[in-house]
C-alpha cells in the first residue's frame, strides 16, 4: 500500500502536467493564428486593390490560407470565412488542436475559433 500511493501520485502529476502542457500549446497555437490573421488583413488592406470588395475579401482569404499552410496550421478552407459588412472586415477561422493522435488520426482535439473584426481605413 505504501509503494502504490507515490506511484498513483506520480501518475496524476504526469496527467496534470500533460493537461497543462496541452492547454499552453493550444493557447500558443491560437495566438499564432491571431497573428497570421492580423498580418493577412493588414497586408491586403494596405495595398490598393482595383475591384470590388469581394476581390479584397478573396485576397485576404487566399493570403490567410497560404500563410497558415506555410506555418503548418491544419486549416480546412471550408472553415475560413471572410466577409465585409459596411466598412468592417470580419474574419472567422475554425480549426482544432490535436491532443491525442493515433496512426495519423486525431482521437482527441481541442476545437479553436477565432472571430475578429477589422475596420477599413
Amino acid at each position: 500500500m505504501r509503494v502504490r500511493t507515490p506511484i498513483i501520485w506520480a501518475l496524476w502529476l504526469a496527467v496534470l502536467a500533460y493537461v497543462a502542457y496541452t492547454g499552453g500549446s493550444a493557447l500558443y497555437n491560437h495566438s499564432g493564428m491571431t497573428a497570421l490573421v492580423q498580418e493577412s488583413v493588414e497586408k491586403t488592406t494596405k495595398t490598393p486593390l482595383a475591384g470590388s470588395e469581394s476581390d479584397r475579401v478573396n485576397a485576404i482569404r487566399a493570403d490567410l490560407l497560404r500563410a497558415a499552410h506555410r506555418e503548418g496550421f491544419p486549416l480546412d478552407d471550408r472553415k475560413v470565412t471572410v466577409f465585409q459588412a459596411g466598412s468592417t472586415i470580419h474574419v472567422i477561422v475554425k480549426w482544432s488542436y490535436p491532443v491525442i493522435t493515433v496512426a495519423g488520426e486525431n482521437v482527441l482535439a481541442i476545437p479553436l475559433k477565432l472571430d475578429r473584426a477589422y475596420p477599413m481605413r
